[in-house]
């Protein structure tokens, strides 16, 4: 006979399920293509068109990802996403003819078997390259190279991990 624990384990589990399979048919009515195994942890906030989101195999998406899909984000396969991460495809262009006064728009790029820690920010325009650990609160303004932890605002390269 099942004691009380491993019921509510059991109950708590179902939940856990039958809330993201909830929350994967919402984000198909409402257009974002993603893969199999893709799982949300929480709230996920998205400002802009849901179907330029496209989201790969074995990803995790966790609480407080903001993504600001005014422009295309492709995340690859084994992705995730900690918790309060922003993603923006928008922004105002630098160069000195417009500065600050022009928007612009540019996609993200995330490969495959990608970390991105808690409180990251990627700007628009940025292509991460497969197998990248980012570290918390990082913010990352220009393309990263595969096989490498990166950390810092802005993210510099610190270490391979290959």
């Amino acid at each position: 006979m099942l004691n009380m624990f491993k019921i509510s384990k059991i109950i708590k589990y179902i939940h856990q399920q039958s809330i993201q399979v909830y929350k994967r048919i919402y984000f198909k009515r409402i257009g974002l293509h993603y893969g199999k195994n893709f799982h949300i942890f929480g709230k996920v906030i998205i400002k802009g068109n849901p179907k330029n989101i496209w989201i790969g195999e074995n990803c995790a998406l966790n609480d407080y990802v903001f993504l600001e899909a005014g422009e295309k984000i492709y995340i690859g396969n084994n992705v995730t996403i900690s918790s309060f991460v922003q993603i923006h495809t928008s922004g105002l262009d630098l160069s000195p003819e417009h500065f600050l006064q022009k928007h612009i728009r540019k996609p993200v790029y995330i490969s495959n078997n990608v970390w991105i820690g808690c409180g990251t920010i990627i700007l628009s325009g940025v292509n991460i390259a497969n197998n990248v650990v980012i570290g918390a609160n990082s913010t990352v303004t220009k393309n990263l190279e595969a096989g490498y932890l990166y950390a810092g605002s802005p993210a510099q390269k610190d270490q391979a991990i290959i």
